[in-house]
């Protein structure tokens, strides 16, 4: 088979991993005399089957050259490949996980945790998939695993130097073009590594690095939101109005469109250094440094129609309405005098994320020792701006039966400023930042072939830090400042929004980039102070979190009716601490300091159990307890009191984490040459979900009603995965480089509401998923075809509006598509298609007929080279 990999990847002969060794190894990863270069589809699917079978417990992988040859830009467009993972996109792009329709995941990279700035995890897509070497996913517990994993946990492995024989330089470099933005932009990897043979053992030093500039644009029409209106008109003709019920009408509150474009910058740089002093002891020293730099344009046009807030408008409805099937809701109307406001925002982003380690790992007889110590430090910093115009229409039509919103307006003429004047201005800028620095030590002892087969036990330390701080400042211009005195602010639009949707307005006036992203100059020019607000005390916070692990895991193996059974039984317990400041406003005015602390003590049972059926076909159970502990900026100690209302609102340091136990089994058959079949259920029940609650509370003598996050109800998560995949080398020539891999996912959830006493399915949560990949493989020629496809989800339980319902993303199919061809041994032509579709993704108030918004992102198309010497 011709050399078709990004870069080449040394494993250990898979036939000789040893059930329930650490998650590296489990992975083929660790250095071994028995080596095969896997490159390839075939072999890469090969490889992945192979963790998945001698793992000792159920694991789901993505192996090196897999990630290649998938037409993805970042590690979480490739997990959702894997059944049981959906993602969320942002600006097109694959962004956060959710596994068995639990977002909260634990990521590890090395085995070692880590995490995005203030957040509990990382944002898997801040990792270019090209430094990795493979992602392993674990959908059940283990002792050994570090917590935080309620969904499961994901481990990024990057590439070390013993992973290969000797020298390797390997690089790619690409072009994508996207079809709405129509630029051009690169993606670049370079890999170089050695190993040399010393008078003091072997060394290896592993250098890589990679770059991705990102352009997007998405078209959006939305619907602000809908609302229970009883002053429109009156309705029954009763001649009582307004306020009587035969006039209700459900009503939007705002209906408009918008451009969001901009650019995203990836950088990633890895460093391992590995030495082998003896040949029972291994050291090494990892680096790695990403950078997420993200710039968001966007451009916006609404017509309000509301009653209360920024959408309250002067608009006086002209009856009849038609509505839609509930006879209730606007699906055509018409309005005199609407407000109409046209604007932009910028939205920026930036994340730089380090981390460092030292590890090794030592062998005498039967006990291994491994251990490592690591520094993660994290920030972001997120800049927001906005400036927008308003203007008053004659007449303002919608029609909003076809779920893209129609509007139509007279009297005004959204491209010529002299028919505006200044609205408002709002400002915000964000910081956060973490750092952990984390040491454990784990010793395994082997002891025999059956009964108790060896022994693992270890013990982490984790000092975890936590801050974040938010500045704002928000302007309202009273009515009469012309916008034609500040002209040079704004420019023009495109003329392209939605094409060939046949719309009444497509262009309008937008504030400039360069003039938002230059608050102080923009302030200036229009009349107010360039200086940056000062900080609200309580829009801050502070955290330390210290925890301390330790474990007992015993793997077993043993015979019953001469059928062979071996996995492992163990018991995590944790330590956690935490500490919270923050301020809470006193009566007289101002700030005072306010810290908090928490203490809890968890023990998380696992057992992970394998029957051998045959050689090929194995029967797995598990069972285990987790957790995942509450977001720093739920446990927020920051108290905001409002003595005229006698209200509040605050964090919650005394949040307990969600907590869970969990049962799976799975039925794996493998057949020769990397082929599997599987099937899994799973059943999940999850205490203490997190809600914002309204209760009572007495401070300071006085009983105030303060909204804050609080365990609430529980819920549950259960679910079937199916999965195939083989190559059909039975076939004639040339058709035995066919492959296909497909699997399916259903999960049932039931969480609580925004609406006491009912519940709603999880968010972010498809009831329904699968993915088929078409497989080609022949000679030079490697041809893959992806198509992923997800039911409807809840997108938000709180949609807000009237009822208070649910906002649901529609069912949304992606097609991928890489083709590779190789020049040589060594040079690889590619083309990769993203999204080649341009799917439409909508969504919707509890029904279709309440439409929120409808946007489609770019096509994108690849075209590169790959080289390895």
């Amino acid at each position: 088979m011709g050399s078709v990999a990004a870069m080449a990847l040394t494993v250990p002969n898979v036939a000789s991993a040893q059930s329930g060794s650490d998650s590296q190894a489990e992975a083929g990863l660790a250095s071994g005399s028995d080596e095969i270069v896997v490159t390839g589809v075939r072999a890469s699917l090969q490889s992945a089957a192979a963790v998945k079978r001698n793992a000792s417990a159920i694991v789901d992988s993505i192996v090196a050259e897999d990630i290649g040859k998938l037409p993805d830009s970042n590690v979480a467009e490739s997990l959702q490949r894997i059944t049981g993972v959906q993602i969320q996109r942002s600006q097109g792009q694959g962004r956060s996980i959710a596994i068995r329709g639990l977002s909260q995941v634990a990521t590890l990279l090395n085995g070692r945790d880590t995490f995005t700035s203030s957040g509990r995890s990382m944002s898997v897509s801040d990792i270019p998939a090209q430094l990795v070497a493979g992602i392993d996913v674990y959908k059940t517990g283990q002792a050994d695993q570090i917590e935080g994993g309620l969904g499961g946990t994901v481990d990024i492995r990057l590439r070390r130097p013993f992973d290969f024989p000797g020298f390797e330089l390997a690089g790619s470099a690409k072009a994508e073009y996207g079809d709405k933005r129509k630029n051009v932009n690169p993606y670049l990897s370079l890999l170089a590594s050695h190993r040399w043979e010393t008078g003091i053992g072997d060394m290896g030093l592993l250098l890589s690095a990679a770059y991705q500039k990102y352009d997007y644009r998405i078209d959006r029409n939305a619907t602000g939101t809908f609302s229970e209106r009883r002053d429109l008109y009156d309705r029954d003709g009763d001649g009582i109005f307004p306020g009587d019920d035969g006039d209700l009408i459900v009503s939007p509150t705002d209906v408009g469109q918008n451009y969001q474009y901009g650019p995203r910058k990836q950088l990633g740089l890895n460093g391992s250094f590995q030495w082998a002093p003896a040949d029972n002891l291994e050291l090494h020293v990892d680096g790695l440094y990403t950078r997420f730099d993200s710039h968001q344009y966007n451009q916006l046009f609404y017509v309000n129609t509301g009653n209360s807030g920024i959408r309250q408008s002067p608009a006086q409805a002209v009856g009849p309405f038609e509505f839609a099937e509930d006879d209730l809701t606007v699906s055509r109307g018409m309005w005199t005098n609407p407000k109409q406001t046209e604007g932009a925002l910028v939205s920026d982003d930036l994340t730089d994320t380090y981390q460092v380690s030292f590890g090794g790992k030592y062998n005498l007889d039967r006990l291994e020792l491994t251990g490592d110590v690591s520094y993660t430090n994290s920030k972001s910093r997120n800049y927001y701006n906005e400036l927008g115009l308003r203007g008053f229409a004659s007449t303002y039509n919608v029609d909003l039966s076809d779920f893209i919103p129609r509007i139509s307006l007279t009297g005004i003429d959204p491209t010529d400023i002299s028919d505006y004047e200044l609205d408002r201005t709002s400002f915000a800028l964000g910081k956060s930042a973490g750092s952990q620095t984390a040491a454990k030590l784990d010793a395994r002892f082997d002891i025999g072939e059956t009964g108790l087969t060896a022994l693992k036990f270890g013990i982490r330390y984790a000092d975890r830090s936590a801050s974040s701080s938010r500045i704002s400042n928000d302007f309202t211009w009273p009515s009469g400042v012309a916008g034609t005195d500040y002209s040079d602010l704004f420019q023009l639009t495109d003329n392209d929004v939605w094409p060939g949707k046949g719309l009444a307005i497509r262009q309008w006036l937008v504030a400039r980039p360069d003039v938002l992203r230059d608050y102080s100059g923009m302030r200036e020019a229009l009349g107010l102070s360039g200086d940056l607000p000062a900080l609200v005390p309580s829009n801050a916070f502070d955290f330390s979190e210290k925890t301390i692990a330790g474990y007992v895991k015993g793997d077993f193996a043993f015979e019953i009716f001469s059928l062979p059974i071996d996995g492992n039984l163990g018991m995590r317990v944790v330590q956690t601490k935490v500490r919270g400041a923050s301020a809470v406003n006193s009566p007289g005015g101002g700030y005072e300091p306010f810290v908090q602390t928490n203490s809890y003590v968890d023990a998380l049972p696992s057992l992970n159990i394998r029957a051998k059926l045959t050689d090929d076909i194995f029967l797995r159970f598990a069972a285990s307890k987790s957790l995942t502990r509450p977001t720093f900026s739920s446990m927020n100690p920051s108290l905001r009191l409002d003595y005229l209302f006698l209200t509040g609102s605050a964090g919650n340091p005394s949040l307990e984490p969600l907590r869970a136990d969990q049962l799976d089994a799975s039925l794996e058959w493998y057949m020769p040459g990397g082929g599997m079949l599987y099937g899994a259920a799973f059943y999940k029940k999850v205490d203490g979900f997190i809600q914002n609650i309204v209760a009572p509370e007495v401070i300071d003598g006085q009983t105030f009603l303060v909204s804050r996050p609080r365990n609430g109800r529980n819920g549950t998560i259960k679910g079937v995965e199916l999965g195939y995949q083989q190559f059909f080398d039975f076939l004639p020539a040339p058709f035995d480089g066919l492959g296909l891999q497909a699997n399916f996912t259903y999960v049932d959830s039931a969480a609580p509401s925004a609406i006491v006493g009912q519940s709603v399915p999880l968010e972010k949560l498809s009831k329904y998923s699968y993915n088929l990949v078409g497989i080609y493989e022949k000679g030079p020629i490697s041809l893959r075809v992806a198509y992923n496809w997800r039911s409807k989800y809840v997108d938000s339980t709180g949609g807000g509006g009237a009822g208070g319902l649910p906002i649901y993303s529609s069912a949304y199919p992606q097609l991928d598509l890489s083709l590779n061809y190789d020049v040589t041994d060594r040079i690889t032509l590619t083309l990769d298609g993203q999204d080649l579709t341009g799917s439409e993704r909508r969504q919707y108030y509890g029904y279709t007929y309440r439409p929120k918004a409808t946007l489609v992102g770019d096509r994108r198309v690849q075209f590169g080279v790959r080289f390895r010497l």
